[in-house]
């Protein structure tokens, strides 16, 4: 377990995933008309980044 809470998971791994996640929520947005078309896809990709990284991390990060 790392000092940030990171455990389990090649951090290579998880760490090109969820970029890859945030660019493709990122496009979805961008493509959006206006802000407040984008404001869901924004909401979106929030949950789905928690979600993927709640796996990854906890609040109790080891010294």
């Amino acid at each position: 377990m790392g000092g940030d809470g990171f455990h389990g998971g090649n951090p290579a791994v998880v760490a090109n995933t969820t970029i890859q996640i945030a660019l493709s929520m990122e496009d979805l947005i961008a493509a959006q008309k206006d802000r407040d078309a984008s404001r869901p896809y924004s909401q979106e990709l929030t949950k789905v980044l928690e979600g993927y990284l709640s796996g990854y991390l906890t609040d109790d990060p080891q010294p």
